[in-house]
């Protein structure tokens, strides 16, 4: 059964190889990830902190796999 929230999911895939995995490992280390939040919010996030075209582009692949 798949978690209902994105970053628990999110956070569970951090033994991945590739972006996702990498981006996991971020959030999870990240005490001010704005979690249950919307993609949106997410995504504002990473540009406000700066965030490399990696970290949007893993973002957006996570997404949508968490959302199929």
């Amino acid at each position: 059964m798949k978690p209902a929230d994105f970053t628990e999911w999110l956070i569970s895939q951090k033994m991945r190889d590739g972006v996702v995995g990498f981006l996991a490992q971020d959030v999870g280390r990240d005490p001010s990830w704005p979690k249950g939040e919307a993609i949106g919010v997410m995504r504002g996030y990473l540009f406000d902190n700066h965030a490399c075209h990696g970290a949007f582009d893993a973002l957006d692949l996570a997404w949508k796999e968490f959302s199929v």
